[in-house]
């Protein structure tokens, strides 16, 4: 008899994995090994037994697997490129769009986003009021960055992007092409201001 699999609400920025019945873990990069990752228990069901709790290794091996699936760890998202324009990519299928996180390409000095399907209805409309992107280290977590989509007004429109979901190391600088693409194609594009260190660009390994 098989056992039924947990259901887990991935949250990259925060780096946590959370089940559906209680289960709440937190990731870091190993200090020893740059490919593996120190897992925290922040909570868990109550009045566990004490066969559910001899199981909280398993159980937290399994989130572990969970969150590395969504990071896109497991899986190597491929893209074909036609010049600047993204001609085909596996990304639609990977975890990442499955748990509705974005994705970020750059190719021959352009700088491309993919918005999984999940996100288009919420996304894209407020993506469109921009009239330029800017770039920055986020103000809410630390090791991401702020995609700003610049409307002119106090409030605009950003999206959160943890620096392993990019392919390569973003570069300061302005005037840069950037696009937007869903499954059906590119959305829209306009140029982004890159206002990085070189440091905070960096892609984690």
């Amino acid at each position: 008899m098989n056992k039924k699999k947990r259901q887990w609400t991935i949250d990259l920025n925060a780096a946590t994995a959370t089940s559906h019945d209680g289960w709440v873990f937190a990731f870091s990069e190993a200090d020893d090994d740059d490919d593996a990752l120190d897992v925290e228990c922040l909570d868990h069901p109550e009045n566990l037994s004490e066969k559910q709790l001899n199981a909280a290794e398993a159980i937290a091996s399994e989130a572990a697997d969970a969150f590395m699936e969504a990071m896109g760890e497991s899986e190597a998202i491929t893209i074909d490129n036609d010049g600047r324009e993204i001609s085909q990519t596996s990304f639609w299928e990977s975890g990442l769009a499955e748990n509705g996180y974005v994705f970020v390409s750059l190719h021959e000095g352009a700088i491309r986003m993919l918005v999984p399907p999940s996100a288009e209805p919420s996304y894209l409309p407020e993506m469109k009021t921009g009239k330029k992107i800017l770039i920055e280290p986020s103000e809410q977590h630390d090791g991401s960055l702020d995609f700003v989509f610049d409307d002119g007004t106090d409030a605009p429109f950003w999206v959160v992007v943890d620096t392993r979901q990019i392919d390569a190391e973003i570069l300061p600088g302005k005037d840069i092409p950037f696009s937007v693409y869903t499954r059906k194609g590119k959305q829209l594009e306009m140029k982004a201001e890159v206002r990085l260190p070189e440091t905070a660009a960096k892609k984690k390994k």
